[in-house]
């Protein structure tokens, strides 16, 4: 064989093996594009009601990509780029990314990803959560996601390292999340997270952890996804931000009978200095049950209830929320929703619901967006109810 031979059979060799190794990868875009009317009372100070559009009331709008590349004998490399926006008005949020992005290895043992992801504590939860399709920020059903449970961080955790258990441990799985902090005075919010859980064809059994040191953001103001209200007087020195801990556990279940899913949990979130004054610390309980259940092929009905208590305060509000959903095709569906929170003593529900009325809470997750485009921006009096009514629709590829 000549020269010029020799290079042709070398580029044919060479294109087959770059083929082989293309058809071995594979990359995947997704997403999820949902919008809806609602009507709202007791939207600001004010007692105003709000009637108008409301991009995210079941489920943040969202696209990305996800690959993984076969590296041979069962091993992986993974990756997930996910970004939120609205489709009331197109805005995206703050960050590009802001959902998930990360790239990792799996293979027999597991899978290890390095990048921006969720906290293992919020999975759990879904799990174990009767409105767990209520998760916009622009619900009041948004509290069926039990934002209680997000670290202060927010539901998302940022520079984390994640370990996942493999599809061979069969009915176990669970992961374990560590995200690194930053360096200096009251940033550093360094997180460690985990959950487990055990699912059969019939019971479901999940159990969540997180622990997040200095759960601050830098001007002093705690990132708390919790308190409505000020359960404890604000703090005094700066000299004390560095030396706080925020823990949470939960524990919950899910059962199946035929048609009919039932829904149960408890959580429990901690939040003091290790050491030195006590001022603001606090503790909370959220207790949780509902139900689901498949009315038709193509259409099911969720109602959940959701009880709040911060120790030593008045604040114990309440949610009753129910959604009914009608499946037009695999991946459309038509949703009419209603909630009711009952915010008994000082408990004060903002909207877009992110968490139990706290400013902080959401700007930390990105809500101010929404809530200032649809003219939202002030908190509803401290004792004031709030009800919600929607219907909207949702298409996922």
């Amino acid at each position: 064989m000549g020269i010029a031979g020799g290079i042709r059979a070398a580029g044919v060799i060479g294109l087959s093996v770059m083929g082989s190794a293309y058809a071995q990868s594979n990359v995947t875009l997704y997403g999820t594009v949902e919008n809806a009317l609602s009507y709202t009372t007791h939207v600001n100070a004010a007692g105003d009601s709000l009637s108008g559009m409301s991009a995210g009331i079941l489920t943040t709008s969202r696209w990305g990509m996800r690959g993984r590349e076969d590296l041979g004998q069962g091993w992986g490399a993974v990756f997930d780029l996910e970004q939120g926006f609205s489709p009331a008005n197109g805005a995206t949020q703050q960050q590009a990314w802001s959902r998930e992005s990360w790239v990792g290895l799996e293979g027999p043992y597991g899978r290890v990803t390095l990048g921006r992801t969720y906290a293992p504590i919020l999975e759990a939860a879904y799990m174990a959560d009767p409105l767990r399709e209520g998760t916009g920020t622009a619900s009041v059903v948004a509290l069926g996601q039990l934002s209680v449970l997000a670290p202060g961080n927010g539901y998302r955790l940022d520079k984390t390292i994640r370990y996942t258990t493999p599809a061979s441990w069969g009915p176990i799985s669970g992961s374990m999340l560590y995200a690194f902090g930053s360096p200096g005075s009251n940033v550093q919010k360094s997180d460690f997270g985990a959950h487990l859980m055990y699912g059969s064809p019939s019971l479901t059994l999940v159990a969540g952890y997180n622990r997040e040191d200095n759960p601050w953001d830098a001007s002093g103001s705690m990132i708390n996804a919790v308190a409505a209200g000020t359960p404890r007087p604000p703090i005094a020195s700066p000299a004390y931000l560095n030396d706080w801990k925020r823990e949470t556990w939960m524990l919950g279940a899910n059962y199946t009978i035929d048609k009919l899913n039932l829904y149960a949990g408890y959580s429990h979130d901690s939040d003091r200095p290790s050491s030195g004054t006590a001022r603001r610390a606090y503790t909370t309980h959220l207790y949780w049950a509902g139900a689901a259940y498949w009315l038709t092929s193509n259409a099911d009905v969720r109602v959940g209830f959701y009880k709040l208590r911060v120790e030593d305060t008045n604040i114990h509000p309440y949610l009753v929320g129910a959604q009914l959903d009608y499946y037009l095709s695999k991946n459309v569906d038509v949703y009419l929703l209603g909630a009711f929170v009952h915010n008994q003593g000082g408990a004060g529900t903002s909207y877009p619901v992110v968490a139990f009325g706290t400013s902080a809470a959401a700007s930390a997750y990105g809500a101010n967006t929404l809530a200032q485009s649809l003219g939202t921006t002030s908190s509803v009096t401290p004792g004031a109810n709030q009800f919600q009514a929607a219907v909207g629709v949702r298409y996922r590829f």
